[in-house]
């Protein structure tokens, strides 16, 4: 690919011949969308969405047709799965196309996705969104201080948060920290300082979640969660770390981390993360029980749906780090289609607005407040 961005395409562009726009016109338009990018709007997106304002960044769109175009475009916003961009024409929806992404310590990255958003905005100009096919680490491209490590909701009620939680940590002092943290909370909490270690305590008893430092005696983080996660350990993996590196921190996420949280860190920041990924905390976490008038004539029918909503959380959890979209969505759908026929409404509602959020972003990782909402729900359906 072109560092310089030439047009190497067999026919022009879809809009015909047109001279490249300067900079300040591009940052023009770009001011124009994020002003007109309301709330809510933007409270659609569960995952950090960046501000990532690029005028000279190549791409290479494959056209259904067979042909290719080679340019530089400008962009305007990167997160973990996708990035948006101005483009000089119309192109198709589930196009094939290439960014070269320059990394910020130095270097640079070919990434694929394909288009599934197109919209115009004004002239010859389009606003693309691109979803990628593997996820990024944003960090590894944008300015320091751009990025926000983690986003959390609303404040959790600690007192209600629950779980089987490994933390595995080198560190005595950090491991120490954490217990005092959790101390108030329902979570059980097991602390280990090695690797070896934290795959005995896994092979004891499952865990629903695990916290895992970067920078272990006995292994490297990133073959810690890799291993953790050959084991069998299908539930969120939390990276607890003092280390900087956007290199380590994105063979991390490859490896299975979900999030980071950086140390020093608040309490809040660690209650808010485990009720995100656990459930519980500012939702509650009160058993549900079927509200139809002869459950008691249902009886082994309800205790069959639980276990099988059970299951299926297992199942979108697992969809859901894997950011399988269409896996999950399916999984919503059915939810939301039987939750209200066995008294529990709350499961149909949830469900609906899980499949709402995944048609408007195309993405599971993008869904994460809906789809833990729903989650959380799943975990606690219980028979009278």
């Amino acid at each position: 690919m072109s560092a310089e961005g030439r047009n190497t395409s067999t026919r022009s562009d879809s809009s015909g011949k047109i001279g490249k726009p300067g900079p300040d016109k591009l940052n023009a338009i770009l001011d124009r969308l994020d002003a007109s990018d309301d709330a809510g709007h933007r409270n659609k997106r569960s995952s950090t969405r960046c501000v990532f304002r690029r005028t000279d960044v190549p791409i290479r769109i494959h056209h259904p047709g067979g042909t290719s175009t080679t340019r530089t475009v400008a962009t305007r916003n990167l997160s973990a799965n996708g990035i948006g961009f101005l483009y000089p024409g119309f192109v198709h929806v589930g196009t094939r196309c290439e960014l070269t992404l320059k990394r910020r310590l130095g270097g640079s990255d070919t990434v694929q996705g394909k288009v599934v958003f197109c919209g115009h905005i004004g002239g010859t100009f389009h606003q693309i969104g691109v979803r990628f096919d593997d996820k990024i680490f944003p960090k590894l491209y944008l300015d320091p201080g751009s990025y926000e490590d983690v986003e959390t909701e609303a404040p959790a009620d600690r007192s209600k948060l629950a779980g089987r939680v490994l933390y595995l940590d080198d560190q005595e002092m950090d491991r120490m920290l954490v217990q005092h943290y959790l101390r108030d909370t329902q979570i059980e909490l097991v602390t280990v300082g090695l690797l070896t270690e934290a795959v005995e305590k896994q092979a004891e008893k499952p865990f629903d979640l695990l916290l895992v430092d970067l920078n272990l005696t006995d292994s490297p983080g990133e073959t810690a969660i890799k291993e953790l996660r050959e084991r069998g350990h299908q539930g969120p993996i939390l990276l607890v770390t003092a280390e900087t590196s956007p290199q380590r921190l994105a063979s991390a996420q490859k490896a299975g981390a979900v999030a980071v949280i950086t140390k020093p860190y608040e309490a809040t920041r660690l209650y808010g993360l485990i009720a995100n990924w656990l459930g519980g905390g500012s939702a509650g976490a009160d058993a549900i029980f079927s509200s139809l008038p002869n459950a008691a004539d249902m009886q082994a029918m309800l205790e069959k749906y639980a276990v099988t909503i059970r299951s299926l959380a297992v199942e979108i959890q697992r969809s859901f780090e894997a950011d399988e979209y269409e896996r999950c969505r399916q999984i919503c759908i059915g939810i939301k289609g039987s939750g209200s026929g066995y008294g529990f409404p709350q499961l149909s509602e949830a469900a609906k607005e899980a499949v709402k959020n995944l048609d408007a972003t195309m993405s599971a990782q993008e869904s994460a407040v809906q789809i833990q909402r729903l989650l959380d729900l799943c975990r606690r359906v219980a028979i009278q």
